[in-house]
């Protein structure tokens, strides 16, 4: 009888192994703002978001003036709870060509990494006068832990160049009860 049990226990974890759970959550992009940008250095540079199928989407063209074979990114996320104080999740600056092509150990800088692989055309040495894109760029939940908490937050990137800011983004967003 105990090994009819353990047996069955088995086949039903390695079962549950391939079954996706769905998250209670949605990742719901309300605004990307772009401020402070060099006029010298930025010609274009714009995001656009579109919610379509309870998922919000970006799409965002960049111009640069000169070509430019290193940008740094000073980037900060907040979370806030709702009810709650907010919290800072990370405080980093990294060099975005490294960032680009590097795997990471952090799993919201690979899953950023990931999407913008997958759905822009960015690649170092950035050129001049060229049409940089980002098509439909999208989070997928299932990438998440199963439980996030539901909140807001905000992100702000710096994006560095030899003369200082290039550009700011300040993008607010929230983690909402799927229904």
């Amino acid at each position: 009888m105990g090994t009819v049990f353990w047996i069955c226990w088995f086949f039903l974890l390695s079962m549950s192994k391939d079954v996706r759970t769905e998250r209670n959550f949605r990742f719901v992009l309300d605004e990307i703002i772009v401020s402070s940008c060099d006029p010298d250095f930025i010609e274009t540079f714009e995001f656009q978001i579109s919610q379509i199928n309870n998922r919000s989407y970006v799409d965002s063209q960049m111009v640069l003036k000169r070509t430019v074979d290193s940008v740094g990114a000073h980037a900060t996320l907040d979370f806030a709870k709702e009810n709650s104080k907010k919290m800072r999740l990370y405080d980093v600056q990294v060099d975005a060509c490294l960032f680009l092509g590097d795997r990471h150990r952090n799993r919201l800088f690979s899953m950023y990494a990931k999407g913008l692989k997958k759905h822009s055309n960015l690649s170092c040495p950035f050129k001049a006068n060229f049409n940089y894109t980002m098509d439909k760029m999208y989070v997928d939940e299932e990438e998440f832990p199963t439980f996030v908490p539901f909140g807001s937050f905000r992100s702000v990137v710096e994006y560095l160049h030899n003369d200082g800011i290039g550009a700011r983004t300040v993008t607010r967003g929230r983690f909402i009860p799927r229904t």
